[in-house]
């Protein structure tokens, strides 16, 4: 339970410093935002292997609220995506593809983009470009042997 209070602290802890440092309200709206009200995946699913399933979310979710522009939903789905592709590593397009469109599913299910006026047609292209990115960013590169020689 510590660690799921220090978790979802994050969002409203990060609103809290970007308040005192002037930031535009948009962006601590997106800060508080970009995790709904979401359970925290890990921590809830192994509480209820460790009660058998007789667990309450309300303990295991962010404080909300759900995104409520565009922009919120966006870094909702960047941000899961990054995160899971840290654990899980697709290794291609396909994999790392059907891995965002599995996150971006259960947010749907979850009702996350309720709130905001994002349309699935947005959504599609948000998915895409993410996956674009991730996959830049995931690339294996090539390894350059430096000519000692030449230091």
């Amino acid at each position: 339970e510590v660690s799921v209070k220090m978790i979802t602290r994050h969002t409203e802890v990060g609103s809290r410093i970007l308040t005192a440092k002037g930031f535009p309200k948009e962006i601590i709206s997106a800060t508080l935002e970009h995790h709904g009200d979401s359970p925290v995946g890990y921590f809830y699913n192994k509480a209820q292997k460790i009660t058998e399933g007789t667990l309450e979310e309300k303990g295991y979710t962010y404080a909300g609220p759900k995104p409520q522009t565009k922009i919120s939903a966006i870094i909702m789905i960047a941000d899961i995506s990054e995160a899971a592709t840290r654990s899980v590593r697709p290794s291609t397009h396909e994999e790392l593809a059907t891995l965002v469109d599995k996150l971006v599913r259960q947010k749907m299910i979850e009702r996350q983009f309720d709130e905001c006026p994002i349309t699935m047609s947005e959504l599609t292209k948000v998915k895409q470009a993410v996956v674009s990115t991730l996959m830049g960013v995931h690339h294996e590169r090539i390894s350059y042997s430096i000519d000692k020689k030449n230091k």
